[in-house]
């Protein structure tokens, strides 16, 4: 991300370009870095959460079934 960031600032100082304009360049430079660490290659993720209760979201079934024994809990019908 610093390097989308570096990138913007190197453009606006080669193209002259305003600092607004290189905001929103660092900004379309940073979303692919984002959406990579967020949602790709994730495996497990918590996908609501309570005082009481806890729901995974595994990526696969086989992953949860897993979980679920080494936890040994119970999966629900989704994780099937």
């Amino acid at each position: 991300m610093i390097l989308a960031v570096l990138i913007a600032f190197a453009a606006m100082v080669w193209f002259d370009l305003s600092k607004w304009v290189a905001c929103w360049l660092a900004i379309l430079f940073v979303l692919p870095t984002v959406w990579l660490t967020d949602y790709r290659g994730r495996v497990v993720r918590i996908k609501s959460s309570d005082p009481d209760k806890v729901v995974f979201e595994f990526k696969r079934s086989e992953y949860a079934q897993q979980f679920g024994q080494v936890n040994k809990i119970v999966l629900g019908a989704a994780a099937k």
